[in-house]
């Protein structure tokens, strides 16, 4: 028998059902009201993301993308304690996520902004850690692969970011995250109108590519989600 990958534990490739209900089946739904932020990680490669991330993503996005961080790690402490979390491979998953709807990469690139986006984050790791660069690739891609048509698995750091994301942009699964934790986070990374950034991203994206992978599920339902987040709306 082939040995297992050690990159598979480490940088949480770990299969886990990509439908959401069934992954939040058998989870522990207490969330715990953390009355302060997590950390950033110190590491290189998390330095060397972050200062990318600051210098080419608009506030409003890099805001949204350190909120993902927050709320995820707060989603894996309390409710996926035996996954072990990579703090610094979700945290440049985090950070990279939509890299692909800045203004310079939306309006040039033909490709879907999430596989673009995974594209370009495989590049800059590469030369830290190929295999987390291949983990962070896949989550991105993946991290709107969220119908409920079909059945199948994810990796778990690409369902965090799901979960994570989708709680930022609609208030997903809120009893994932305590209302106290979700107060500290937006103090710390506001929302500075974010709802509207992500409608205007999304609303640009399927009229720039009527292909693209978000008409899956559709620019009026993702724009129902949004205006359905009526905590976090309520916070900008």
């Amino acid at each position: 028998m082939e040995p297992t990958n050690p990159a598979i534990a480490l940088h949480n490739f770990n299969a886990v059902p990509r439908h959401i209900p069934d992954l939040l089946k058998t989870v522990n739904t207490s969330a715990t009201e953390l009355t302060a932020v997590a950390p950033l990680p110190k590491s290189p490669t998390a330095i060397s993301i972050l200062s990318y991330a600051r210098e080419h993503l608009p506030t409003p996005t890099l805001h949204h993308s350190l909120r993902v961080f927050q709320y995820g790690v707060a989603i894996a402490n309390d409710h996926f304690p035996s996954e072990n979390l990579n703090l610094e491979t979700y945290f440049v998953a985090s950070l990279l996520h939509d890299i692909g709807t800045i203004p310079e990469n939306i309006s040039t690139a033909l490709i879907s902004f999430e596989f673009h986006g995974g594209i370009i984050a495989h590049g800059l790791l590469s030369a830290h850690d190929v295999k987390q660069a291949d983990a962070v690739a896949e989550a991105i891609i993946r991290h709107q692969d969220i119908d409920d048509i079909g059945s199948g698995n994810i990796t778990f750091l690409g369902a965090l970011l799901q979960l994570a994301t989708l709680y930022d942009n609609a208030g997903a699964n809120d009893k994932l995250v305590a209302d106290v934790t979700r107060e500290f986070v937006v103090a710390e990374y506001p929302r500075l109108k974010w709802s509207s950034c992500f409608e205007a991203a999304i609303t640009e994206e399927c009229q720039r590519k009527p292909w693209s992978h978000t008409t899956k599920i559709g620019r009026d339902k993702f724009v129902g989600f949004i205006k359905g987040n009526t905590k976090g709306n309520a916070m900008e």
